[in-house]
This record gives structure tokens, C-alpha cells and sequence, in this order.
């Protein structure tokens, strides 16, 4: 489900060998879907939870991951969560998405499917209607260009009028932007390392790159410590580094394929114009040379000269303009 950013591959030219994006599928779920995860996945999800003004977590009763291809693959578009998490009656589903086509409704079919599975057999108790809330960490073209704010809360509301009501908050979707992030963090300020969430997505998006930012980060938050040795787990591992060298190396290709395919249609357009102008200029000397025609101007041998087609053509379509 993720695409390399733009600013992984502004940094590199070839898949790199020391250090993996740790938004990848197989390495995010390898740092935050695994038993030994709890105290990082609980300092990742408190920390947006806080800055989405939404009650934190408490201990994680389980945790858990379905996405184990080790495809290497760019076009990964199934429905698998990547990290799923279950706190008392809250059952959360933390994904890293890089896909900008359909995210919302993606998210609105894992809310279902949590939903759904969360829900106890037999009679239901309202009073304890689970709790969804799917988190996406988003790493693609703005969802709304326009707002400065990377973390935004969707819930269901009633619209009455001009006025907008809180339904309930049984299914929330958080989704955290992460280019917006970039654009605002791009260095490891003194107010990142102030900061739990900012200093978890610079990591996320930048900091694992340099270790002693990683350092830095982790020496401040004793809850992200553990963030170096499942790192270090997943790097060790040669079938995680291949299918990572194998999705950049895809992504490359695959960038090459739309370029390719953006500047055809490009020039197609432009083709097109080009014929489309040709046909206009064609089609006003013709309804010039009819009008002069008609008004007793020119005679039609001479229009149809200036036309290069024969004196019947020309009066075929005389008489059809007529008509």
C-alpha cells in the first residue's frame, strides 16, 4: 500500500542498502505490528491521538498485522490492514498509505470491517457500542491543498440548516499528511524534539536516515528507545531488505512508464490543437469563399481553386449550405 515519496528519491538515484523507509509495508508492520511493538505502536498512536484531540489509548491488549507479502510490489491495493490494535472496547487500525486514489473510502471499508468484527454476538449492549478509529499516515498530494494543518478528524456529523452535529464517535478516521509535515519540519528543530508526534514523523520521514538524529529523538523520548532495535531487526533482514530493493527499483520503472505516458498524451493534445486550429482556418476560408460566392464577388470556378477541390465539390457544398 505505500509508493516511495518524492523526497525519499530526491536523495537517491538507486534503491539504498543501509537504511529502509521505514513507512514500507513489510518494515512498518516489522516496527509497530508485532508483540514486541506494544511500547512503541502505544507512543506512536497516544501521540497523534493527543494531537487529534482524541482520548489516548490505554494498554494494548492485542496487536497484530495482515500485510506479509515481501512482494516488493508498487500496486499493492488490497484491503489489508497493516497494523491492528485492540484496547479494551477501541479497536484501531494504524496504515501507511502513499496511494492518493480512493483513500477515504479505503478507510470507510477497513472502519466496516473493524466494525463488524468488533461487534459481540447475539444482543447488543448499546451502552458499549465498540470504537473504530482508523489512523493513516498519509504520504502523497494533499488531501485539502489548502489547510496548513497535517492532522485532520473526520466523524460523523448531522447537518441541520448551517449547522453541524456530532452523531457519534463510535467510527473516527485520522489522517496525518505527512508532506505537509515535511514542508513545515524539514530539520531537527530544538521544537521537533519538544514535541512526541513531531519528533515520531521526523523519524518516520527523515530522521532514521541519520543516526544521530535517531539518537537525539530517542534520547528524549524514552518510549520511542525501542524504535532502534525493531529497526535494526528489520534491516538485519535479507529477504525484508530485497523486497525493498526490489519496490524501489519497481517504483523507478514504474515512474519511467508514466513519464513516458504523460509526455505521449502531452504530445497528443498538442497534436490535436495544432489539428484543430488547421481544421478551423480550413473551415473559415470555406465560409468565406461561400459568403463571396453568394454576394456575386467571385465566381465559384475561382472559389473552388483557392479551395484546391474541383468545381463540383464546391458546388456540393454550396448547395448543402444553402439547404
Amino acid at each position: 500500500m505505500t509508493n516511495p515519496s518524492n523526497t525519499a528519491h530526491e536523495n537517491t538515484c538507486k534503491p539504498r542498502t543501509d537504511r529502509i523507509d521505514p513507512l514500507f509495508n513489510d518494515v512498518f508492520i516489522r516496527l509497530f505490528g508485532k508483540e514486541e511493538s506494544r511500547t512503541v505502536t502505544k507512543s506512536l498512536v497516544n501521540a497523534i491521538l493527543r494531537a487529534a484531540e482524541i482520548e489516548e489509548i490505554g494498554d494494548i491488549d492485542s496487536i497484530s498485522a495482515e500485510h506479509t507479502s515481501f512482494g516488493g510490489s508498487i500496486n499493492c491495493r488490497s484491503s489489508r490492514f497493516d497494523v491492528r490494535i485492540v484496547s479494551e472496547n477501541r479497536h484501531i487500525d494504524l496504515e501507511a498509505e502513499r496511494h492518493e486514489n480512493e483513500v477515504d473510502n479505503r478507510s470507510l471499508l477497513y472502519a466496516s470491517r473493524l466494525l463488524d468484527e468488533a461487534m459481540p454476538k447475539g444482543r447488543i449492549d448499546f451502552m458499549k457500542f465498540p470504537q473504530v478509529i482508523i489512523i493513516t499516515l498519509y504520504d502523497a498530494d494533499p488531501i485539502v491543498p489548502d489547510e496548513d494543518a497535517f492532522i485532520s478528524v473526520s466523524r460523523l456529523k448531522r447537518k441541520v440548516g448551517e449547522h453541524e452535529y456530532d452523531v457519534t464517535d463510535r467510527m473516527l478516521f485520522v489522517l496525518v499528511e505527512l508532506r505537509k509535515f515535511r514542508a513545515r519540519y524539514n530539520q531537527l528543530t530544538d521544537k521537533v524534539l519538544e514535541d512526541e508526534l513531531l519528533s515520531w514523523l521526523y523519524l518516520l520521514t527523515e530522521g532514521y536516515r541519520d543516526e544521530r538524529e535517531s539518537e537525539a529523538i530517542m534520547e528524549k523520548f524514552p518510549t520511542i528507545e525501542e524504535f532502534a532495535e525493531l529497526y535494526g531487526f528489520a534491516l538485519g533482514d535479507p529477504k525484508l531488505k530485497q523486497a525493498y530493493d526490489d519496490y524501489e527499483s519497481a517504483f523507478i520503472m514504474e515512474s519511467s512508464r508514466k513519464a513516458y505516458h504523460i509526455r505521449k498524451e502531452r504530445e497528443a493534445r498538442e497534436d490535436g490543437y495544432k489539428a484543430g486550429v488547421q481544421q478551423g482556418l480550413e473551415q473559415g476560408m470555406q465560409n468565406a469563399l461561400v459568403s463571396l460566392v453568394r454576394d456575386g464577388i467571385i465566381p465559384n470556378s475561382e472559389a473552388a481553386k483557392r479551395l484546391n477541390m474541383s468545381l463540383d465539390e464546391f458546388n456540393a457544398i454550396l448547395a448543402n449550405d444553402e439547404s
